[in-house]
């Protein structure tokens, strides 16, 4: 049965709520193909697959792919696929990314994708991703993890400072980029690292991670996504590249299978 449009949308705005990076697009997608009765093949195991029946598999937190067997057996018979990326043009977090300026705590950032630039100021920015841990035990374990909340900014200088903010002033990645994390006037604020492993803790409590040893963090815009418009036309949101194709496939594929 065709499904309405308000309640597409709906589907479709807490889908993008809930992807703040590519791992996270996956994760919902994931969860998605489960409740549809998608059967769950893991990659490095024998797959033993029924004609007629419907599967996922995921790599490394950051592929996936859904598919239905057709009914018949014929290799006349053809088949149908569609294809997405689950990334996004953003600011990814360096590797040793603690600078301190002036009394600011801040990270440095590269550009992952071609991000339009001017958009990521003044603009109330959040932190999520995936991270590589040690437990307790010694044991390696990938988790993702989101810090859910306003936690960063790069702020535009007052125009009586700049008078040329308004006339194509360009923008230097290295100086005017790095967020702003938090006051540290004495430098000693805890490591990124540290943040990190305090985040995830947080979110995963029975791993019991003791150490974090490298990760894939991404800043992103903290605002949700939400209906605009006099009448309610437009649909505003962050990562529309290209996670509304995503969203849009994964339903065509679960459609399909009905």
């Amino acid at each position: 049965m065709p499904i309405a449009i308000s309640d597409y949308n709906q589907q479709l705005i807490s889908f993008l709520n809930s992807s703040s990076t590519p791992f996270h697009a996956v994760e919902e997608m994931g969860r998605f193909f489960a409740a549809q009765g998608f059967q769950y093949l893991p990659e490095n195991m024998p797959w033993h697959v029924t004609a007629g029946k419907s599967y996922w598999t995921c790599r490394e937190k950051s592929a996936l792919i859904a598919f239905t067997l057709a009914g018949s057996t014929k290799a006349d018979s053809g088949f149908r696929f569609l294809a997405a990326h689950t990334d996004s043009p953003c600011l990814q977090i360096k590797p040793r990314p603690e600078a301190f300026n002036n009394g600011f705590y801040q990270l440095g950032v590269e550009l992952y994708g071609g991000p339009l630039l001017n958009p990521w100021f003044d603009r109330d920015l959040s932190l999520a991703g995936r991270v590589c841990g040690q437990t307790a035990e010694g044991k390696l374990t990938v988790l993702l993890i989101d810090f859910r909340r306003p936690l960063l900014t790069i702020p535009s200088v007052a125009i009586h400072f700049d008078r040329e903010a308004n006339s194509g002033r360009p923008i230097n990645q290295q100086q005017h980029l790095p967020p702003i994390l938090g006051l540290s006037p004495d430098e000693q604020a805890s490591s990124f690292s540290t943040l990190l492993l305090a985040r995830a803790k947080e979110q995963h409590p029975a791993m019991e991670l003791s150490e974090i040893l490298a990760y894939d963090i991404f800043c992103y815009d903290s605002q949700p996504a939400s209906i605009s418009g006099l009448n309610g036309e437009f649909l505003c949101s962050a990562r529309l590249d290209n996670l509304l194709s995503c969203h849009a496939g994964m339903r065509a594929i679960a459609d399909a299978g009905n």
